[in-house]
């Protein structure tokens, strides 16, 4: 069977962002417009005797090539997994919708012919449409049966104070829908963070993307901060876990993707990018590559999924990196990178930021690098101001830092060694006017740390034991074998261990431990004992 489209919506809304969650919550006017061969009245014989039709249409905006037999549900907080045939999500073997919208009437034009105004769809401007079928009340109608997760918050409603000045900017016969729209709460219920600011597109109008406040508590700037990439770490699994339970991160990078010449990820790729995985998060694909055919080819494949940003990974230090001319090893050859850069942005429409160490062999190298990365608009430059043969011994060079921070054009994130508030302090005195960072390994063995950044907390005991439980879990969940959720444990405790006093027995027991039942058993007696410095 072949099904064919025959028609389209056009709406008000122009991106996913805002959307009603279901239809009928909003009572949002569209028109469907058939395609030519459609185009004909009698196919609309008597449909004005409905009130409602029903819509079978594509999610074109959440294809892809797999599946997941669980996905997990943004009224559910991203915490819970449901099984997909048990929700609405777009994320399905098969992505098609199904939507009832109350018919309004039909206008015949000498264009476009048959039209339908209808009234409460949620669909994106331009969705495909493959059939129209009646509602029928006595068939389709169960005011009794269960709504399962959906009921919980189904009478869940913001109350909207929307200033007149701004509500002047809306046409008035779209206005009543709109703050319908803001009363369903469209953020991600996920999301706790109470400075990020959300917007949207509608009707016409287009209101600030979301992004935090620049200024908050009485006018002092928030900074913003990022979670580093790190390879077998900083994972799906542990971004997920970690957004969940501390404060959240501005950005999330993941770890970096080796374009495939056939463009096919593996599945472990697959995780990391898969939006289920990232929703509720501004999330940045890193890509580890030196041809500009292959960063084209999978940004362009990323931009599918929905991602508005991603990064080129020119900072790993590894030998086997660098020997193929990869991350700070492509630093060694300005001219090849400089072309590089001016193939990807001549055909890439989309931001692009570059994560980089300062050079190879020595701090002087930067002042080139520079002049290459000022030719091109980035969204950010990412300093880490290491040479490759540093790998991460010795400080990074604040001098070479303060010369980004005079000199480039692009704006400007800092990272290296910052491990505690202290750390953070004395960078603040020294750099004031940096209002971006990104941490790595100072998360790992913090995770409290930007919130103490900010003034907001301090290390909890319980909190962290609730969060390696969770997290454990999560990887029992990817892997059925239990000796590779335990080594995965086992390297974030690498880390998270360094601030306990007195805690190197339990490390070692934890390092030894080779099943669930011996990790839980270290762990318990670790967070028991040993007091957080």
């Amino acid at each position: 069977m072949q099904i064919k489209q025959i028609a389209y919506i056009r709406s008000d809304f122009v991106e996913k962002f805002g959307i009603p969650r279901q239809s009928n919550l909003a009572d949002t006017r569209a028109e469907i417009h058939f395609l030519p061969e459609y185009q004909n009245a009698d196919a609309l014989r008597e449909i004005e005797a409905y009130d409602y039709l029903w819509l079978i249409w594509e999610f074109s905006e959440s294809i892809r090539d797999t599946w997941s037999p669980t996905v997990r549900p943004p009224r559910l907080g991203g915490n819970r997994r449901v099984g997909v045939f048990a929700t609405r999500s777009p994320f399905r073997p098969n992505p098609i919708g199904l939507s009832s919208v109350k018919l309004i009437g039909v206008e015949f034009r000498e264009k476009e012919g048959p039209v339908l105004i209808v009234e409460g769809a949620d669909l994106l401007d331009m969705t495909p449409i493959y059939d129209i079928k009646p509602y029928l009340p006595y068939v389709d109608s169960h005011p009794e049966a269960k709504g399962g997760f959906a009921e919980e918050k189904k009478d869940y409603k913001l109350d909207v104070n929307f200033p007149e000045m701004y509500l002047e900017q809306i046409p008035a016969e779209k206005r009543a829908a709109l703050i319908q729209i803001l009363e369903q709460d469209p953020r991600p219920s996920y999301q706790k963070d109470p400075v990020r600011i959300y917007g949207m597109s509608y009707a016409g109008n287009s209101f600030p993307s979301r992004q935090r406040n620049a200024l908050c508590d009485g006018g002092r700037k928030v900074m913003k901060i990022y979670l580093a990439p790190m390879e077998g770490i900083t994972g799906e699994v542990y971004r997920r876990a970690y957004h969940t339970f501390f404060e959240p991160m501005d950005k999330y990078f993941t770890p970096f993707l080796n374009p495939n010449p056939k463009g096919k990820f593996s599945r472990q790729e697959w995780n990391e990018i898969l939006p289920e995985n990232n929703e509720g998060m501004y999330t940045v694909p890193q890509i580890l590559t030196n041809r500009a055919e292959d960063f084209i080819r999978l940004a362009r494949q990323l931009k599918e999924f929905g991602y508005e940003e991603v990064n080129l990974n020119l900072g790993c230090p590894s030998k086997t990196v660098v020997n193929r001319k990869r991350g700070s090893g492509f630093l060694f050859y300005p001219d090849e990178l400089n072309h590089f850069l001016a193939e990807v942005f001549d055909q890439l429409d989309m931001k692009i930021s570059i994560k980089t160490r300062s050079g190879k062999y020595n701090q002087e190298e930067f002042e080139e690098l520079l002049d290459i990365y000022n030719q091109y608009p980035l969204e950010e430059l990412i300093l880490h101001p290491r040479v490759q043969q540093d790998y991460y011994k010795n400080k990074p060079d604040w001098t070479t830092f303060a010369y980004a921070c005079r000199n480039s054009k692009n704006p400007l994130v800092y990272n290296g060694d910052i491990f505690c508030a202290e750390n953070y302090q004395i960078f603040h005195q020294k750099f004031p006017e940096t209002e971006c960072i990104m941490l790595g390994r100072g998360i790992l063995m913090n995770p409290f740390l930007p919130a103490v950044i900010k003034g907001k907390s301090t290390f909890d005991t319980k909190k962290i034991a609730t969060f390696c439980d969770h997290l454990l879990d999560a990887y029992i969940e990817k892997s059925p074998e239990e000796k590779n959720a335990v080594v995965k444990m086992k390297e974030l405790w690498w880390y998270l261990g360094k601030n306990f006093k007195n805690s190197e027995e339990y490390l070692t027991q934890i390092r030894k431990s080779q099943t669930i039942r011996e990790y839980r058993m270290a762990v318990e007696c670790l967070l028991k004992e040993c007091p957080y410095e």
